[in-house]
């Protein structure tokens, strides 16, 4: 393994760790029924995350000396923003020229 590669793995082990055990794996059979509380977990993280960032970028502008609002404008919408160019731009190398233009319409509504 590269540097690289196991800087990703450090990283990442946290968030790894957090998110398997308190998350079921639903695409074994056994563990299907539990969807709905993997769905509702997920939708807890993600609300954690969000939050995060939020604050993440206000304590980053706040030591920068930037507004609060000129923060949330820029890098708060560049981070919503560039996962769906990202989607769309995966759909779009696959052949899926339809999903990446609905992706890019529908991320805007």
């Amino acid at each position: 393994e590269s540097r690289h590669e196991q800087l990703i793995y450090v990283v990442c082990a946290p968030l790894k760790v957090c998110l398997y055990s308190t998350l079921y794996d639903c695409s074994h059979p056994d563990k299907q029924k539990y969807f709905l509380m993997t769905f509702g977990g997920s939708l807890v993280w993600l609300s954690f995350f969000a939050y995060l960032m939020v604050v993440w970028t206000t304590i980053v502008g706040a030591s920068l000396g930037i507004c609060d609002y000129v923060m949330g404008l820029t890098v708060l919408a560049a981070g919503t923003s560039i996962p769906d160019a990202l989607s769309s731009m995966y759909m779009a190398r696959e052949g899926r020229g339809d999903m990446a233009i609905s992706s890019s319409i529908g991320s805007n509504v």
